[in-house]
């Protein structure tokens, strides 16, 4: 299981800061860097963070599709993947509806049976950009019919050609669809253990066998979780991460991972104050039984041995959910990844 840096807003403050945080991970002996799409463009960093690093693998974690064509992604996703040297990973979401109209400005064109025509799309782009072969993809919401000798970037190199596709899922549909067409998954920070083992992963490795392909999991999540070194730190935490988790937990969408632990009747009242304006009242709906079924907290090589122990065989790719890393020094870091190479049985 390797350890991701996940970039978050003081990473990429200035070129500066990004620098220093992907150098720093790479000394560290991170295997990758996800960037995300909340508050900042999920591709713009990417050149950046290739340059800092030629080791560390690189991807969206995860860019909104919706909100943008099919040939637009392609054709970013190639040049970051020339300038990364076939390190990139591009990661794709489709986000809600509301969210592709109203922030977006941009049609809704559906859930899965849209994103595996997109996805169909990028690869036709790509081929033919690698290939020469004329474009003549056609679906029921998406085309590519046209390309002029000025608009074609050139071939990659053979093998960096196939860009890996990762695909963002909550649930048992979007994951068996990631299996078929895609290359990885993107889990969801809201989940609980068995939730992973019992329903998402077995729907990702269902959708694998579906497509003739030979079952192999490769999956990534911020996970919520911490480094804490005492008693007031744990329970600051605690409550920043029962905040987060009230807020999913309001949304009607991760609704079955709450019933999946027999505790989706605290959606209703989350879900009304949350339209009420009452942010600062939810987070006292979720009880210390709910938040243990999500989170883990502990010293740093500890906490690296209950991580691996809880996600075996669900990750292989792995970090601590944004404030998680807040109470960390240097050193803490080094012993997280120690302790994820010796899960605690």
């Amino acid at each position: 299981m390797d350890y991701s840096l996940r970039l978050q807003p003081a990473d990429i403050e200035s070129i500066d800061t990004l620098t220093r945080s992907v150098r720093w991970a790479d000394e560290m002996g991170f295997g990758s860097v996800w960037s995300s799409e909340a508050g900042h463009d999920p591709f713009i960093s990417m050149p950046l963070v290739a340059a800092a690093s030629p080791r560390l693998r690189i991807g969206t974690g995860i860019a909104v599709a919706y909100a943008r064509s099919p040939f637009a992604v392609a054709q970013i996703a190639w040049d970051i993947q020339r300038y990364a040297a076939g390190r990139f990973r591009l990661g794709l979401a489709t986000q809600v509806k509301a969210h592709i109209e109203r922030r977006y400005g941009a049609a809704w064109p559906g859930g899965s049976a849209a994103l595996r025509e997109y996805v169909a799309c990028c690869r036709a782009v790509w081929r033919s950009f690698q290939t020469g072969e004329k474009p003549a993809f056609r679906g029921e919401r998406y085309q590519y019919t046209l390309m002029n000798p000025e608009f074609d970037p050139g071939p990659l190199p053979p093998a960096w050609a196939d860009i890996p596709v990762w695909l963002a899922a909550v649930g048992p549909r979007a994951a068996r669809l990631a299996g078929e067409i895609g290359d990885g998954l993107h889990i969801h920070a809201f989940h609980t253990e068995s939730f992973l083992r019992e329903v998402v992963v077995p729907a990702f490795l269902g959708g694998q066998g579906a497509a003739g392909k030979t079952p192999v999991l490769n999956s990534a999540c911020p996970v919520f979780s911490g480094i804490v070194h005492d008693d007031s730190q744990a329970r600051k935490l605690r409550d920043v991460m029962r905040g987060y988790i009230a807020f999913y937990a309001s949304t009607p969408a991760y609704k079955p991972v709450l019933d999946h632990i027999g505790c989706g009747e605290i959606h209703a009242p989350l879900r009304a104050l949350s339209r009420s304006g009452g942010w600062d009242r939810m987070g006292e709906l979720v009880g210390d039984d709910i938040l243990d079924r999500f989170c883990v907290f502990d010293a740093p090589y500890r906490l690296g041995q209950r991580l691996a122990a809880k996600y075996d065989g669900l990750l292989t790719e792995i970090a601590v959910y944004k404030e998680g890393g807040q109470f960390a020094g240097g050193e803490d870091w080094a012993q997280l990844l120690e302790g994820l190479k010796s899960p605690q049985r």
